[in-house]
C-alpha cells in the first residue's frame, strides 16, 4: 500500500502465490487501508515465499516553454523579394521571452504579442520577444512577426524560418509567388506534401 507511485520488482515468487491486479482485491481488504493497494498476490498452499524491491520512478521534467502551433506564409516577387507572416502560439511556464534565432535579423519588420505591438531586443544571435507576465501558463499567447527580404535576381534563393529555442508541436509553412510564377524547391531540409512540378 502507497500513497504514490511505486515501481515493484519481484525477485522471488514461490509456486503457491498467483499475481492478481490491484482491482481484483475485495472492497472490504481496499478499506482497510487509506491508500490504494501497488501489488496483490492470492496464496493457495501455506508455506510460501514472495521476496520483491520497492523503488520510486524517475520525477519527470515540465517543459518550460512550448509552441503549440506555428504558422508561416510567405509571398515572394518576381525579383525574388521574399515577406514572410508568422504567428506563434506558445505556452510558457518559466520564460518571460520567446527567443529566436532568425535568418537575418536586420529583416524584423513588426513583433506583436497579444495584438499589441512590442519591441525585440537582440542579444547576441538570439532575439527576445517579451511575453505578457501574469497569464495562465496553460493559455496560449499570440505572438505575430513581420519579415522581410531584400531582392535577388539570380533565379535560385534560399528560404528559412526563424529557429525556436523551445519545443515545437506543429508547424505549417505555405510559400506564393506572383502571379504568373511557378516557385519550385531544388534542396533543403524541408519537403512540400505534393510535387511542384
Amino acid at each position: 500500500v502507497s500513497p504514490g507511485q511505486v515501481k515493484i520488482t519481484e525477485t522471488k515468487v514461490s509456486p503457491e502465490l498467483l499475481a492478481l491486479d490491484p482491482l481484483e482485491l475485495p472492497a472490504e481488504f481496499r478499506l482497510l487501508a487509506a491508500a490504494p493497494s501497488q501489488g496483490v498476490w492470492q496464496y493457495t498452499g501455506r508455506p510460501f515465499e514472495l521476496n520483491f524491491t520497492i523503488g520510486w520512478f524517475e520525477p519527470g521534467t515540465t517543459v518550460p516553454q512550448v509552441v503549440e502551433f506555428a504558422e508561416a506564409v510567405t509571398r515572394v516577387s518576381e525579383k525574388g523579394e521574399a515577406v514572410t507572416d508568422l504567428v506563434y502560439f506558445v505556452k510558457s511556464r518559466a520564460r518571460s521571452a520567446l527567443d529566436l534565432r532568425l535568418p537575418d535579423p536586420k529583416g524584423l519588420w513588426s513583433v506583436s504579442v497579444g495584438g499589441v505591438t512590442v519591441n525585440a531586443r537582440q542579444d547576441g544571435e538570439v532575439t527576445r520577444i517579451p511575453l505578457p507576465g501574469s497569464i495562465d501558463p496553460d493559455t496560449p499567447v499570440e505572438v505575430r512577426l513581420r519579415l522581410g527580404r531584400s531582392a535577388d535576381e539570380t533565379g535560385s534563393f534560399a528560404l528559412s524560418l526563424p529557429r525556436v529555442d523551445a519545443t515545437v508541436l506543429k508547424t505549417e509553412w505555405s510559400l506564393a509567388g506572383d502571379e504568373k510564377q511557378a516557385l519550385y524547391p531544388v534542396g533543403g531540409t524541408v519537403a512540400p506534401p505534393q510535387p511542384v512540378r
